[in-house]
């Protein structure tokens, strides 16, 4: 039977690629490479080195040898180069590198993992990890690693005694800004640990979130964001606070949770104002403006916010009551916004869409990508397949904004 033009051409393909790149880390469980860090390696590629290392000894029985560049010896041949070691003989600059990501290369007998790395600790939040991320790519994929819960008991490695690497060249960008899971180690729950117990799974916890590539690429700061600001500015301001339906402004009584008066713009340029001097504080670090509300429903009944209110649904559930607020909030992101883009294009707004204002805002509402939402629904797991599609379309109706 003859070949056809299409096999014709992809064997021809295949001629021409010219030999494909294999890097033998282990065979018949014996090392064949060593794996190879700068002289001075970044904490992240120390580190990035080291889980390598431990992997790859629980799947093969194999361990590898961790040597500097000036120190590779002349056997085994392969090499895998971690970090910023020889990376730019593999053309991987730093202008190849995406923000909190990672190139995967091979080129003849060596394998390349490049990150862009922070120079704090490997496990915390803020520290740029795109090599280790970069590790644990390699060990998912070519080893099947899977992390089930924190600790080795929970660290499934499927047993092999060869490890080869294939031609190999893809870049890895994190798909989110910020991947975070609450650890919880606050909660009464924890109060069975002793203090030495604590100390080891709060470790062990850390190891598996980073495993699982929890990290940020750009520190957002959110959380309630005014809530000393009666102490600090009510006496003086009383206009930056909710007008409650007795005429008072501020909190209901002493002490009492209360919310801003959201439309007011002398509160607006007091946030812009308080952003700024932040900037001046700490030049040439991201600082985001944080306008999320108190942990309270959007009160305010003066004229200004309820006229910035939409359309009120017929009937409003206990939980959004008495008053959907969502196109108020809205309209306060995109002011302090618009009024902070004034001193920078590229100011950015986090808010949150919760209690009263959780429902997504009126159609004609548009919002930017300088503002960023944080939907939260309170609707707690287990949830129903009705409750689970209720979240989805409040997250959608924010989307849908542009925010």
């Amino acid at each position: 039977m003859r070949p056809s033009v299409l096999t014709i051409l992809v064997l021809s393909v295949l001629c021409t690629r010219g030999a494909r790149a294999e890097v033998p880390l282990v065979r018949d469980g014996t090392p064949q490479a060593v794996v190879v860090t700068a002289e001075q390696p970044t904490p992240v590629a120390a580190y990035a080195a080291q889980e390598l290392v431990y992997h790859l000894e629980r799947a093969t029985g194999a361990r590898l040898q961790v040597v500097t560049a000036s120190k590779i010896p002349a056997a085994p041949a392969s090499n895998v180069c971690i970090g910023e070691c020889q990376a730019r003989d593999a053309g991987i600059g730093e202008g190849a590198l995406p923000r909190g990501g990672c190139v995967l290369r091979t080129v003849g007998n060596v394998l390349y993992i490049v990150g862009e790395d922070g120079d704090g600790d490997p496990l915390a939040m803020d520290t740029h990890a795109g090599t280790l991320w970069g590790v644990y790519e390699l060990l998912e994929r070519v080893l099947g690693v899977r992390w089930l819960w924190p600790g080795e008991l929970g660290c499934y490695v499927p047993k092999t005694d060869a490890v080869v690497i294939g031609d190999l060249d893809e870049t890895i960008q994190p798909r989110l800004l910020q991947r975070n899971l609450r650890p919880g180690l606050g909660l009464r729950g924890a109060s069975g640990f002793t203090p030495e117990g604590k100390a080891q799974y709060a470790h062990d916890q850390a190891v598996f979130l980073r495993r699982h590539r929890m990290g940020r690429v750009v520190r957002l700061r959110y959380g309630h964001a005014f809530e000393a600001w009666w102490d600090r500015y009510g006496e003086e301001h009383p206009e930056w606070f909710q007008l409650l339906e007795n005429g008072q402004r501020g909190p209901s009584s002493p002490g009492a949770r209360f919310s801003m008066c959201v439309s007011e713009p002398g509160f607006h340029e007091q946030i812009v104002r308080l952003w700024l001097e932040q900037r001046e504080q700490q030049p040439g670090e991201f600082i985001n403006i944080n306008c999320c509300e108190n942990d309270i429903r959007g009160l305010c009944t003066c004229e200004n916010c309820m006229a910035w209110d939409g359309p009120q649904p017929e009937e409003i559930p206990p939980r959004f009551g008495p008053r959907v607020v969502s196109d108020r909030y809205a309209r306060f992101w995109r002011a302090v916004q618009e009024l902070a883009a004034q001193h920078d294009p590229e100011a950015t707004v986090v808010g949150y869409a919760y209690v009263n204002y959780a429902p997504p805002p009126s159609e004609d509402i548009q919002l930017n990508e300088h503002i960023f939402v944080g939907t939260v629904p309170d609707v707690f797991f287990p949830r129903t397949d009705q409750e689970q599609q209720w979240v989805k379309d409040q997250w959608s109706g924010w989307r849908r904004t542009g925010c």
